[in-house]
């Protein structure tokens, strides 16, 4: 599963996959004025990050109409409007870093959307957590347990062969965790080769997240970080109003959150690295 967002043992596999909210207590404001939110204070940083990997100049915020091209629509119109209407979406902010080589983890996509309702939220982590796919849901042999991160948490895998860096193809496996608070979806992929999936990093970089989604809460707000932008490309494979692709970065795809230069491969869920799709 991809969401690109590139221009180009902490848990054994369960079925039971979601966790609910921490036990602080903790609750999240859902009565705000949509721009009132700061998607982009949420997003993960660099210093979150390891060591080798670099954010990417990536296009960071997804209106509807926007994100209609990234999941591939054929018919942008009309995905605009189902996504509006009946999805309940309102916009993302997606950050994104890579490696110029292959190593353990050797990309990372962070995406945070907004939905109108926590109802509509809740519907999208039972499935993609909002990345484009070309699935409804991952199925349950690739979920994984995962410890509980703010009003409620998924993960899932998902496995697709793509172009890496230099253009060749290669298999890649995109390890998702994707945490709710209030209205807001965080999404946190980590793309690894097969048998290198790290989901202790994934579960680090999704904690580390949560603690900028509770200081921009708490109205402790980083100055912004200017990053230059890209238009991510088209989905290849994104999956049809609403249903999220599972292939890794915000690449436009399903199940992935990567978006990388280039064009995302069938099934992948990354918008703006070339690795921002998710295929199942």
């Amino acid at each position: 599963m991809l969401f690109r967002v590139t221009a180009a043992g902490l848990g054994c596999l369960l079925l039971i996959t979601t966790a609910a909210a921490c036990g602080n207590g903790r609750t999240y404001s859902t009565t705000k004025a949509d721009a009132s939110y700061n998607l982009g204070a949420m997003a993960l940083r660099q210093s979150d990050v390891p060591s080798g990997l670099a954010e990417q100049a990536v296009v960071h915020d997804y209106d509807n109409a926007a994100w209609a091209k990234i999941m591939g629509a054929t018919d942008a119109t009309a995905e605009t409007k189902d996504l509006t209407d009946n999805v309940g979406r309102v916009r993302s902010y997606v950050a994104a870093f890579s490696a110029p080589q292959i190593q353990k983890v050797y990309e990372v996509i962070g995406i945070s959307t907004l939905y109108t309702t926590v109802d509509k939220a809740e519907k999208q982590i039972a499935g993609y957590c909002g990345v484009p796919a070309t699935a409804a849901a991952p199925a349950a042999a690739a979920r994984f347990s995962v410890p509980k991160i703010g009003d409620e948490a998924t993960g899932f895998f998902v496995t697709e062969q793509r172009a890496d860096a230099s253009g060749n193809p290669q298999t890649f496996t995109d390890t998702t965790l994707c945490f709710r608070t209030g209205r807001i979806l965080h999404a946190v992929q980590t793309t690894s080769v097969p048998g290198a999936e790290d989901i202790a990093t994934t579960v680090r970089l999704a904690q580390l997240m949560l603690g900028h989604v509770n200081d921009t809460f708490d109205g402790i707000i980083p100055p912004p970080t200017p990053t230059s932008s890209v238009t991510p490309p088209a989905s290849a494979s994104a999956g049809a109003s609403g249903t999220a692709s599972a292939s890794g970065t915000p690449q436009a795809g399903a199940g992935s959150t990567t978006p990388v230069p280039g064009t995302a491969p069938t099934g992948s869920t990354t918008p703006v690295p070339a690795s921002v799709t998710a295929t199942p």
